[in-house]
């Protein structure tokens, strides 16, 4: 980028080289009211911040929801096996506590501050978290991918005699006599 320096000085070739004029106008165009030089409404990537983390803010009182029916179904679970093996149900009983007080942070903290801490432990051990954010991926795929697939019916092409073909293909079709 070449840069005048005659007529005016340094500050006049920075603002000049800023898509400014001295007049406030460059080329007898005047900017666009409530525009930045990007093009952008001041407040636009507020906007989209303030809506995306709401909807992060959802997401997180929607899992906050599940994990406690989980809680309760470990409960539950921890109940029923303490006849049976009293040690699987101490393991059990000691998850759902985890598990809960898991919850409860979740519902307590702010969706920032969760942020902020999970870039933090981020930045201290890399390592794990690349791990457990591969760890999570793969348990994630894998669950949907348990899913039952959508059923769609199948009709085979006309004239094909696929359905209730015998015999190589001769005769015997659906609806017809031998």
């Amino acid at each position: 980028m070449a840069t005048e320096r005659s007529g005016g000085g340094a500050g006049t070739a920075r603002s000049r080289a800023a898509g400014s004029s001295p007049a406030g106008s460059q080329a007898g165009v005047a900017p666009t009211v409530g525009t930045t030089q990007t093009g952008t409404r001041p407040g636009l990537m507020e906007q989209v911040r303030e809506g995306a983390m709401h909807r992060l803010d959802q997401q997180k009182t929607a899992a906050a929801t599940g994990l406690t029916s989980l809680v309760g179904a470990l409960r539950q679970s921890g109940r029923q096996l303490e006849g049976e093996n009293a040690t699987v149900a101490s393991y059990v009983d000691a998850a759902a506590g985890q598990v809960e007080r898991f919850v409860d942070g979740l519902r307590d903290r702010d969706l920032s501050r969760m942020m902020t801490d999970l870039e933090g432990f981020a930045r201290r051990r890399p390592a794990v978290f690349l791990g457990s954010a591969f760890v999570l991926g793969v348990a994630a795929a894998r669950f949907l991918k348990s899913a039952p697939p959508e059923v769609t019916a199948y009709a085979p092409p006309v004239g094909t005699g696929e359905l209730g073909t015998s015999g190589g293909g001769r005769g015997g079709g659906y609806g017809e006599n031998r």
